[in-house]
Parts: structure tokens; sequence; C-alpha cells
């Protein structure tokens, strides 16, 4: 399938329940919500006149004369992986669902992905938390090396879950969306491209790479991000509202007409 065919995804989403169908129309919902928190979290990395890392003590220094859209983009991105939680489940229900075959795999996609988005829950609410204290001792006085020596441990330090393994599952999940049909050529392939990309986050981190343009180095890892978080991402999230919701406003009055037949 080269196109997304409405009529085929109707189809398909005729065996989900009424209680699969539920997850999926609140999975839609919070799915758009994930995809605008994502771009705008973009957005305030770029405009933070920290970035995504405090360097030193000029760091501090800018992070002590405005520090709301430091910790703002990264309590949006505590929220975001919250949220997360059932956009996942209802991705996976959606690929899951008549893919006996495939179901053991997805089940594991499920758990990882999940449990990646809960430790980043946790590791971007801890990195505010560790920046407040950060600061208060280098108001005291203490040295650079103590500082980041004693207060800095991230709960995820090379974002293996927060990224890593977030992003196998979701390559693998897409894979088989693509192979299955459940999602168009197109959809799979922007998909795959989007767990790639999230593995890449991993690669570039621990590595530092980095490119120059123009005679400035630019870090591949925040490049990477940025397409990520600011157009794959979102768009992926968008279309799959229309997937998931296929032949679903049907499918609701085919319901309500039995169950009033029934009582009737």
């Amino acid at each position: 399938m080269s196109k997304f065919n409405l009529d085929i995804y109707k189809e398909q989403n005729k065996a989900m329940t009424v209680r699969e169908r539920s997850i999926l129309k609140f999975g839609a919902i919070f799915t758009v919500i994930s995809a605008i928190l994502y771009f705008i979290i973009t957005v305030m990395i770029v405009i933070d006149p920290v970035g995504m890392y405090i360097s030193g003590g000029e760091g501090f220094e800018t992070l002590l004369n405005n520090p709301y859209i430091n910790i703002g983009w990264r309590a949006l991105f505590a929220l975001q992986n919250i949220i997360s939680i059932i956009v996942i489940r209802a991705f996976t229900l959606y690929v899951a669902k008549g893919n006996d075959k495939h179901y053991g795999l997805l089940s594991f996609c499920n758990i990882i992905m999940t449990a990646g988005v809960f430790i980043a829950a946790i590791n971007w609410v801890h990195f505010i938390e560790v920046t407040k204290i950060m600061l208060n001792q280098y108001q005291a006085g203490i040295s650079m090396d103590i500082i980041t020596g004693i207060h800095y441990f991230p709960i995820d330090s090379f974002f293996l879950w927060t990224w890593g393994m977030y992003g196998l599952g979701f390559l693998c999940t897409n894979l088989i969306a693509l192979i299955t049909g459940k999602f168009s050529k197109k959809m799979g392939i922007l998909g795959i491209i989007c767990g790639s990309q999230l593995i890449l986050l991993v690669i570039f981190y621990i590595k530092g790479a980095s490119i120059q343009i123009a005679g400035v180095p630019y870090s591949l890892m925040m490049l990477c991000a940025g397409l990520l978080g600011g157009i794959t991402g979102p768009i992926f999230m968008f279309s799959c509202k229309k997937y998931y919701l296929a032949g679903h406003n049907a499918m609701e009055v085919t319901d309500e007409s039995i169950s009033y037949k029934l009582q009737s």
C-alpha cells in the first residue's frame, strides 16, 4: 500500500471491541497532544539561552537570570512522557489486533517503550531538582568540580532507556505495522525513520559527535533531536489519528443500534 485508503483501515478496525476502540479514541487524542508538546519543547530548547546542558559557571549565571524556559521544557518533557503511556498502549494495540504471529514481539515492544517513557518522566523531573540543588551550591561558592561530582547523577545517564530502548520498540512496531499492512508504506517508513532517529540520539550522545557547518561545530545529537521533535515526530503522531479512528464513528452508531435492539 503506497497511500492512505480509509476503506482499508475501516475494514481492519471492525474487529475492534468497544473497549479497544475507547483506547484508540483516547490514544488518538493524547497522540495529538503529545505531538504538539514535542514541537513546543523543541522550540523552547532552541530559544533557551542555557541550551540542553549547563556548561560551567557561565551556564549557571545564565540560568540564574532566566530559569523559566529551561525548567519549563524539562517539565513539559516529563508531562509528555506520562502522556506517552496511553499513546504507546493505543499504538501497540492497533498494530497487534489480529496480528497473532507478531504478538509476542509487540508485547515486548510495548513493555520496553512504556518502561522508557516512565523512566524518562522520572529522569526529567530529577533533572529539574538536581539543577536547583546545583544552583544553590553554586551560589554558596562551591567549585564546579565538587558540584557536578556530588549532585549530578542522572537516572538514565546515556538515555539508553529514554531514547534507545524506546526507539528500538518504536522501530520494531512500525516495521511490523508496515509488513502487515496496518500502516501505509509512507507511514510505516516514516515511523521507522523516527525509531532510527531515537536510536541515533543515543549513539550521537555517547560519541559526542558533531558536524562543521560554515566553520561552526554543531552537535549531531541536537540536530537529530530537532529534526525528530520538530518535524518527523509530530508528523507521524498527527497521522496516527486517522488510522486509529478510521470508521470509529460508524462503529459507534452500529454498537448503539445493537444495544437499542437488545433492550427492545
